[in-house]
């Protein structure tokens, strides 16, 4: 007997399609500054980026050290102007991947969050199914049934968190 092909799509295409869906609305709903942080961050996180700033750096001290007469000195050694310009770039790059992975933690939450949600639904679902494979075997007079049902007990998230919070080292500082 042959199962005819069936046009709803198989539950791991639909949860590809849900979770991407989930990634692309927490794009979209990104804010003006995050969509910037995001841009500027990715730009600097390129070769490109590394190799603009090493061009620059060595026509900087190529013309400010004298090597090119055409190019008036006007940042000698030690490269005051130099040092500022490049202070400034470290602070607005550093602010704008810290917001960007400020952004990206709260996604990474959210999925961690999704996670720990299908797996208690799945450890409910499991519960359930072992509660009622128990029965039916009673009912059957299975022999051999084992005695440890343990795991057909329902499971306390908050003992459960307890017993994690309890086993956690703290950090020493």
């Amino acid at each position: 007997m042959t199962r005819e092909p069936s046009n709803r799509p198989a539950p791991q295409d639909k949860n590809i399609s849900d979770v991407g869906a989930m990634e692309v609305r927490g794009l979209h709903d990104r804010s003006r500054g995050e969509h910037i942080s995001d841009a500027i961050s990715g730009l600097a996180s390129t070769p490109a980026f590394t190799l603009a700033h090493v061009f620059f750096f060595a026509g900087w001290l190529v013309t400010q050290t004298g090597m090119v007469s055409l190019v008036p000195i006007f940042d000698p050694f030690p490269f005051t102007f130099l040092t500022l310009v490049v202070s400034l770039e470290a602070i607005f790059l550093s602010l704008f991947v810290l917001i960007s992975q400020t952004r990206m933690t709260r996604q990474t939450d959210l999925l961690g969050h999704l996670d720990l949600q299908v797996n208690l639904l799945a450890e409910q679902e499991s519960t359930k199914t072992l509660k009622l494979l128990y029965a039916i075997a009673e009912h059957l007079k299975v022999p051999d049934l084992p005695s440890d049902q343990t795991l057909a007990d329902d499971t306390s998230v908050p003992e459960l968190i307890e017993d994690v919070g309890s086993t956690v080292v703290a950090p020493t500082s």
